[in-house]
């Protein structure tokens, strides 16, 4: 672990016995020996409204990510759309920030996955999919 960031920890949220106890945003505890640092995935939410309907069906997209190490370690966001039969994949991608997108979709059935990696490489996804009769 960096040492600026340990002693960060040390100071903000103390020493007990041999554990460091450090908060991690999200309402959670981490509790990791002396001198570990253990990198958590980033968890993706992903929110596609409406799901299914009639054609043309006009949906709306929401990614954010939220990492148990902390916002500062959320590197990269990527949205994609696949199932179009007549252009390929729409991927969105973007740092830190959310993604906020809306499509109007022909008759048919689509997928849609959202990412989030950080820093250390590790990441996170979840998928849903549209159907539009």
């Amino acid at each position: 672990m960096e040492k600026n960031l340990e002693n960060k920890i040390k100071t903000h949220l103390g020493l007990f016995g041999n554990l460091k106890i450090f908060s991690l945003g999200l309402s959670a505890l981490a509790l990791v020996g002396c001198g570990e640092y253990v990198n958590y995935a980033p968890v993706p939410s992903l929110s596609v409204s409406p799901t299914s309907g009639k054609a043309p069906l006009d949906v709306s997209f929401e990614l954010y990510c939220e990492d148990p190490n902390g916002p500062e370690d959320v590197n990269g966001l990527k949205l994609k759309i696949s199932g179009f039969k007549d252009r390929e994949d729409i991927i969105i991608t973007t740092g830190r920030r959310p993604i906020y997108s809306s499509l109007t979709f022909e008759k048919g059935k689509y997928g849609v996955s959202g990412s989030c990696i950080d820093y250390e490489g590790a990441t996170g996804q979840t998928s849903t999919e549209i159907n539009v009769d």
